[in-house]
């Protein structure tokens, strides 16, 4: 899991993955336009989201999250994933935490650190 950081617990994050860091998941959402090239296919739900462009962005924030956490309350894991792991990333993850687990503000201040 090199490319990709802890942010709680089997909820991680990071840029594009290689096809090792695939089988460390048990889901893994890819927000980039490219699909990727991975041998393994059946745990990648591909959502490329360019929320500059589209107009549906909060329920496709909502849907996400809520995959998001089904999986965690399953006790799986799941990584998140644009091209660089920064901003599509840092976005939903920001919308599942402060939709989940804390206050938006808080939210925030925690992704800032």
């Amino acid at each position: 899991m090199s490319k990709f950081s802890k942010i709680i617990d089997n909820l991680f994050i990071g840029c594009f993955p290689d096809d090792s860091d695939i089988f460390e998941f048990d889901l893994l959402i890819n927000l980039s336009r490219s699909k990727g090239n991975y041998r393994n296919k059946g745990n990648i739900l591909h959502c490329p989201l360019t929320y500059w462009e589209m107009g549906n962005v909060i329920q496709i924030l909502m849907i996400l999250t809520e995959n998001i956490q089904l999986e965690l309350l399953n006790n799986k894991k799941v990584a998140i994933h644009c091209r660089l792991g920064i901003d599509r990333t840092g976005l939903l993850v920001l919308a599942f935490l402060a939709r989940y687990k804390m206050k938006p503000e808080d939210a925030i201040l925690f992704i800032k650190k």
